[in-house]
């Protein structure tokens, strides 16, 4: 079967802003199957619903353009899917594309460093001076406790349940499936810049 129980998977998140390339990777275990089975219409689904919370973040300017999956522990199995969206929001300019707004990954254990994300297509109307407006704050927290806590992943009567991770890195970069933290809880944002997103720099 391309995935099983306790599989550790990662979803590429692809879009575009401001004719930049933007990624973002997310780490997820699988846990539990409440119903039926692992299909790659319940795997589609998790990514529907993650580009549904992120889009409703950020910049109209912005398209979310594909999703890449990969199985950590198989080391083989990969399915692209295509769940397409625009952001949401419309009020004031746009920042730049190295703009980002950063949130902490929080982890259970010390077997691992936490994570972090970085959400692209910022409006100016969330920014005062160097901070986010205490709205802006709000909307990022409740996506932060949307990707901090399990997802359910559903599709005609198969209902599986996916655990947010940060998975470990070895000294060469690769993955250590032997260090799998799960996530306590995705918060604190804040202003901060993605490097790899300047236009000289690609993704």
């Amino acid at each position: 079967m391309p995935y099983q129980l306790d599989d550790v998977i990662q979803i590429d998140f692809y879009q575009e802003y401001l004719a930049q390339s933007v990624i973002n990777s997310l780490f997820y275990k699988i846990t539990q199957i409440i119903a039926g089975a692992i299909t790659d219409a319940v795997i589609d689904s998790i990514c529907g619903a993650i580009v549904a919370w992120l889009k409703d973040l950020q910049s109209s300017n912005l398209s979310h353009i594909g999703q890449t999956v990969y199985n950590l522990t198989d080391g083989i199995t990969t399915n692209n899917f295509v769940n397409t969206a625009i952001g949401a929001a419309t009020t004031g300019d746009d920042l730049a594309a190295f703009i980002a707004v950063g949130m902490k990954k929080s982890v259970l254990t010390r077997i691992t460093r936490p994570g972090a994300i970085r959400i692209a297509g910022i409006k100016e109307s969330s920014v005062v001076g160097n901070l986010l407006t205490a709205g802006a704050v709000t909307a990022f927290e409740t996506v932060g406790n949307l990707l901090g806590n399990n997802v359910n992943g559903s599709d005609s009567g198969n209902t599986v349940v996916f655990t947010p991770v940060v998975v470990g890195r070895n000294i060469d970069g690769s993955f250590n499936l032997a260090k799998v933290n799960v996530l306590a809880d995705v918060g604190l944002p804040r202003l901060t810049t993605q490097n790899s997103r300047k236009y000289w720099r690609g993704d």
